[in-house]
């Protein structure tokens, strides 16, 4: 029997080890230059695939996604210069603590979050083309 079991605890681990990654938060997304429009890219990008804000605050938005049992949480940062992402927590997504953050998690969570920033990028983006030329003096 104890040869099953080492095997059978062999095999959860070695599926751990193949779901989690190291965390890798997004790299920062250059905003619109105001504040208000940057909130709004933020927002509207956020619903592109699904998250929800949890919270708000002057300047920063908890957003949240839910995928059956699994939920994701990223503290979204913004000025009018850039916008910024952090871990704010997670639930069934293998989050190895560390601090306030993970030391690794569930390689989805690194999906997601990329994903997000990528859909705010492009709301900035869209933006940026609707912005008037600057004033030739």
């Amino acid at each position: 029997m104890a040869p099953k079991h080492a095997l059978t605890t062999g095999l959860a681990i070695l599926v751990l080890s193949c779901t989690t990654a190291a965390l890798r938060m997004p790299d920062p997304v250059l905003a619109v230059g105001d504040e208000v429009q940057t909130r709004e890219a933020i927002i509207k990008g956020m619903a592109i695939r699904g998250w929800v804000v949890e919270d708000e605050q002057p300047g920063r938005v908890l957003a949240r996604f839910e995928r059956r049992r699994h939920t994701a949480k990223v503290w979204i940062d913004y000025t009018g210069r850039q916008i910024k992402f952090y871990y704010a927590g997670s639930e069934n997504l293998q989050c190895m603590p560390e601090g306030d953050s993970c030391s690794s998690i569930h390689r989805v969570y690194n999906t997601w979050t990329k994903n997000l920033a990528i859909d705010i990028a492009k709301q900035i983006d869209q933006q940026r083309l609707q912005l008037p030329p600057p004033r030739q003096e």
